[in-house]
């Protein structure tokens, strides 16, 4: 999957870990959001990837890690749209 917009965008993808089935949750651009946006994701464990500059993600081996992830995140993406991609919504920081 390529992104080329400024836009922070969240999916899952599959994937393996030391042979058994995993689930990655991938942030693009999440620089764009805020450097505080960036510090949070790293706080859940989802950090930069060495190899992509505007990607952030974390491999689950456990649905209920991969559960309490997006649980934090939802608040700041919308829902995911056909192609499973979910659109920050700029709410990061912002109180009521």
């Amino acid at each position: 999957m390529t992104t080329t917009s400024r836009i922070c965008t969240m999916h899952k993808e599959r994937t393996g870990w030391q042979g058994a089935p995993a689930i990655g949750l991938v942030v693009r651009n999440a620089y764009f959001a805020s450097p505080e946006f960036s510090d949070f994701l790293e706080s859940l464990g989802i950090t930069c990837d060495i190899d992509i500059s505007n990607r952030q993600s974390r491999i689950f081996t456990v649905q209920a890690d991969l559960d309490a992830a997006k649980a934090a995140l939802a608040p700041y993406f919308g829902e995911m749209d056909a192609k499973g991609i979910a659109t920050y919504n700029g709410k990061f920081g912002v109180t009521k």
